[in-house]
């Protein structure tokens, strides 16, 4: 007789080995560690690590790892990058079929769209249901090589996971068919924020007399807007002389970004002014620094999503973001922080400098923040939506 599974086996992708290089990975990571294991068996495959390079998923403990090259998608002649893509995309096509029959997988997750590039054609192949997870704004895609692939995964996938409302609705407009389209917002695990303040981290703390601490947690991407975060930290120091602003940029250079991320340091570098600007890097410890902000601004113009405003609001830290994208589907303007349009500059620093003069409000706001967060954007929440889309899928 042939034997039951007990379990159902899923296939996670994705098409990098470490979790700096963005929230996507930190979402991925969240989930391949908190779903019920009793119920599925998972495997993960990343990219093939250097030699020198650690393995930094929590989720390791409990999930099988299989790594391959998916290569860099990067080259100055887009028809040149197009062509070493599709090779590796054949050679990964034979390697993901193989790892199907390896694993007796049922279900497989890409969580970037290169790594859904390489594995929608060997999924539906196989038969098998195939989860694109996807993490963007469709317009961040154009212009980009990557962005060519959009339409082939998004008609071969059987399901969509948007991470926000935005996000689906950008799909949306592209014509990918609305009943793939699943909307399961991030959830962010509130347990490994919850540690000791005794880190011996040496930051300084948020509630100083005369003192605001303004941070800015993102990696060098142009999209993100630096230079903005910049300017309107000197522009905040004009309104506020009496108040000494102390602006903290949390983030590593993302491949491909050096000449943006040259720009900002030369800009550092130069300023003159009042402000107290600091470049921190990749940070592992992210959570120190929210507990440490005030404010955390994100000047980005259309935020797909925004895991930083989670952790942020949950760690008390008044947040302020974007009136496009997914911001206003998590901030509720005015309790639980600010939208604000960031083309107004004058009405931007108008809030910022509120703020800046009001600490009893930025008291409240933020643990009103950390209340509503934990209700509406927990790890849990997020997991029981996708087990059930894992569930019903034949």
């Amino acid at each position: 007789m042939p034997v039951t599974k007990t379990k159902k086996n899923i296939l996670f992708i994705s098409h990098v080995s470490s979790k700096k290089f963005g929230g996507a990975e930190r979402v991925l990571d969240d989930i391949v560690s908190n779903i019920d294991h009793e119920k599925y068996r998972t495997i993960l495959l990343l990219q093939q690590k250097t030699g020198t390079e650690k393995l930094d998923w929590d989720c390791s403990a409990n999930t099988d790892i299989e790594f391959f090259d998916f290569g860099l998608l990067s080259h100055r002649f887009k028809i040149i990058g197009l062509i070493g893509m599709l090779f590796r995309v054949v050679k990964g096509f034979f390697y993901i079929k193989r790892l199907i029959k390896k694993h007796d997988i049922d279900v497989i997750c890409a969580n970037t769209l290169i790594a859904a590039a390489f594995s929608v054609m060997p999924s539906r192949y196989m038969r098998k249901q195939f989860f694109y997870y996807e993490h963007n704004i469709v317009e961040h895609r154009k212009g980009h090589l990557i962005g060519l692939a959009l339409y082939p995964v998004s008609k071969l996938s059987t399901n969509i996971i948007c991470i926000s409302e935005s996000v689906k609705q950008s799909l949306a407009r592209e014509g990918v068919c609305l009943s793939k389209l699943h909307l399961v917002y991030n959830g962010a695990d509130f347990k490994g924020l919850d540690y000791s303040l005794s880190t011996g981290n040496g930051l300084p703390a948020r509630y100083q007399d005369n003192v605001l601490r303004v941070g800015m947690v993102a990696n060098f991407m142009p999209w993100k807007r630096h230079q903005l975060f910049l300017e309107l930290m000197s522009g905040l120091s004009d309104k506020v002389p009496g108040i000494r602003i102390e602006a903290v940029i949390v983030g590593g250079c993302l491949p491909g970004n050096e000449g943006y991320y040259q720009e900002i340091v030369s800009w550092v570098n130069n300023y003159k002014g009042s402000v107290v600007y600091t470049l921190t890097g990749f940070q592992d410890n992210v959570a120190e620094y929210f507990r440490s902000f005030d404010i955390l601004i994100n000047p980005a113009k259309a935020e797909p999503f925004g895991l930083i405003f989670l952790e942020a609001m949950y760690l008390g830290c008044v947040v302020v973001g974007s009136n496009q994208g997914a911001a206003p589907e998590i901030i509720n303007d005015g309790a639980t922080g600010c939208i604000v349009d960031y083309d107004d500059i004058d009405s931007v620093l108008i809030r910022l400098a509120h703020l800046a003069l009001n600490k009893k409000d930025r008291i409240n706001m933020g643990e009103r923040a950390s209340e509503v967060v934990k209700k509406d954007f927990s790890i849990e929440n997020q997991i029981q939506q996708l087990e059930k889309l894992f569930d019903n899928v034949a």
